[in-house]
């Protein structure tokens, strides 16, 4: 049972974690002032401090929360239910699209951003990746190179998403107007 210290400080740090997401979809990660999270998340500047080091601390502990949500939501679905590739790459991509102004800033800023931040988005794609590569390695795919073709696909999703004022029409979001061709030129890789 925790005491309510520690409530209060569990409560502190995910208001930091949701008002700095906030801040990160308004201003960019490069842009991103630990004052301004501070501000929205109506603490003081040092109760930030005493919850993440850096800036970069902040940051990583978002990518790495956001990734893990979709990563533990998709081992879900593998792991409860018969899914084919296809209703996986759909359900990714609507795990995506829920987040999605969030993962813009991540696709555009990407190139931009820290080695550590970057590390961090990589490390926990990879736990992503590896679920898609299962599921493909199961099925009866005669596919050349799985991770090359896996490669693809995460690149198709983030060129959609940073060259997102380019591709959406404004119904419904980039990733739901363009799920369903990303699925199916995917599909036709694997056969």
């Amino acid at each position: 049972m925790k005491n309510n210290r520690e409530i209060a400080k569990y409560q502190t740090f995910n208001k930091i974690i949701t008002s700095a997401k906030e801040v990160i979809i308004k201003k960019g990660i490069i842009n991103l002032k630990t004052l301004d999270v501070a501000k929205k998340a109506n603490i003081a500047h040092g109760t930030l401090f005493s919850h993440f080091q850096t800036k970069d601390v902040l940051v990583s502990e978002i990518c790495q929360t956001e990734l893990k949500n979709i990563a533990v939501r998709l081992k879900e679905i593998t792991r409860n239910q018969q899914i084919n590739i296809a209703s996986l790459l759909e359900k990714y991509l609507s795990l995506v699209a829920e987040n999605e102004a969030f993962y813009i800033i991540i696709a555009k800023e990407f190139p931009f951003l820290s080695k550590p931040i970057q590390e961090s988005i990589i490390s926990n794609e990879v736990i992503i990746r590896n679920i898609l590569y299962q599921k493909i390695e199961q099925g009866n795919y005669n596919v050349a190179n799985i991770t090359m073709t896996i490669s693809f696909f995460f690149a198709t999703v983030n060129y959609y998403l940073s060259r997102k004022e380019y591709f959406e029409s404004g119904k419904g979001g980039l990733m739901n107007e363009k799920k369903n061709d990303i699925i199916s030129t995917f599909l036709k890789l694997l056969t």
